[in-house]
């Protein structure tokens, strides 16, 4: 297999960098980085910026099509993403739009190939910038990418597009429950008052953190949850898994989980910013046996909230608005557990859980399952593009 300097295989670059477009209020959105997910095969469209007309037409050097691929220069160099069908947005001048040369390359092969473990290691070590990490353009050039005959691309392509697929759909009925569900509770307590008669703590049969060993977390042992690790039920915050050893979870009193149990962020970075400080746990999400470290708080409730309710109330507007009032310090915001127990509930509450108890349950523990089913789906997936890549490479170094 032949090696092949990344621009030779494209045959253009969008690249607005330098450009800082001016935002509207309307208009078209604006992809940044945040909108580059490392297991979505498109853009997401997250606390999204907005182009006015005038300035799509004016302002940038060029703009996306379909079937190019979006590459992250700046804060998580390499991280890529494919450009749908309709292109309905622009893109933020921290990434440039790759287009390959499809008489050289197969497309989908390239994708993945940026996604292999042997190049994001090669893009890794190019990185400079130790605070904000981020790939010059000079870079390109120098970026060697592995190259099998087309059929091969069109194989490991083909496979790799394929189950991140059936990934994409999995997300999807994720963020459809998601919504569902919020949409069920909003409606139903519509013309609820929050009232302190009935508060957080007033409902929770358990609510503690965990520890870690001196030194932090270690490279095996039983999976360890921290704050880079609450996204939602279903959905993994950060891929990045660490742990902590056998016997000192087996000598933890407090911090072991449990199906069902909610997760909420209990201090840094995400508590200022509007980012989800709410996760669940269980039903082999993210794994089947894990603990909390201290940054993290572990809730159950008692016999007036169900844990779907739990989850669902926890991430409603209004009592997000709550959590985040009682949020101390500026340089490193925190909410300790008093302030969280003194949060308002719905007046109603006993009738909520009456009427959508079960239901919000039923409707938690699928996503759970569902993103169980995705994680297995990720590695099977990565597992098999990295077999493959490293096979060609050595096939190339025997015939040397």
């Amino acid at each position: 297999m032949n090696e092949v300097r990344f621009t030779e295989l494209l045959e253009d670059i969008v690249d607005n960098r330098g450009k800082s477009v001016p935002t509207s209020e309307t208009g078209t959105a604006l992809i940044a980085t945040n909108c580059i997910k490392e297991d979505s095969l498109y853009p997401t469209f997250e606390n999204v910026r907005f182009v006015d007309d005038e300035r799509m037409e004016t302002w940038f050097r060029g703009h996306p099509i379909p079937g190019d691929i979006l590459f992250v220069c700046k804060g998580s160099p390499g991280r890529v993403v494919m450009v749908p069908e309709e292109v309905n947005f622009c893109i933020a001048q921290d990434m440039v739009s790759l287009r390959p040369d499809a008489t050289l390359v197969y497309p989908k092969y390239l994708f993945a190939a940026l996604r292999s473990n042997l190049v994001r290691k090669r893009i890794e070590s190019m990185h400079v910038g130790s605070l904000i990490p981020h790939f010059k353009k000079g870079d390109f050039d120098q970026l060697m990418i592995p190259l099998p005959e087309m059929k091969v691309q069109v194989s490991i392509g083909d496979q790799y597009f394929a189950i991140s697929e059936r990934i994409q759909s999995g997300i999807s009925s994720i963020n459809l429950l998601e919504r569902l569900g919020a949409a069920l509770l909003e409606q139903s307590m519509a013309n609820d008052e929050l009232t302190t008669d009935i508060t957080v703590g007033d409902v929770l049969g358990i609510m503690e953190t965990g520890s870690r060993p001196k030194g932090g977390a270690t490279s095996k042992g039983v999976v360890s949850l921290g704050a880079e690790s609450v996204k939602s039920a279903g959905i993994t915050g950060n891929r990045e898994t660490k742990f902590v050893p056998v016997e000192f979870a087996s000598q933890m009193k407090r911090g072991h989980l449990a199906d069902g149990d909610i997760l909420v962020y209990k201090d840094g970075a995400a508590l200022s910013t509007s980012n989800s400080i709410v996760s669940a746990f269980g039903f082999g999400f993210p794994t089947n046996e894990a603990v909390v470290n201290e940054h993290v708080f572990r809730l159950q409730g008692n016999e007036f909230v169900s844990q779907g309710l739990l989850y669902w109330l926890l991430r409603s507007p209004r009592i997000d608005a709550e959590i985040r009032m009682r949020v101390t310090g500026a340089a490193q915001p925190g909410l300790n557990s008093e302030n969280l127990r003194s949060v308002p509930l719905p007046s109603k509450l006993h009738e909520l859980k009456r009427v959508l108890g079960s239901q919000l349950d039923q409707m938690l523990e699928l996503m759970l399952k569902l993103g169980s089913q995705n994680n297995k789906l990720i590695l099977l997936r990565d597992s098999l593009l990295n077999l493959q890549i490293a096979a060609r490479i050595s096939n190339r170094g025997a015939s040397i």
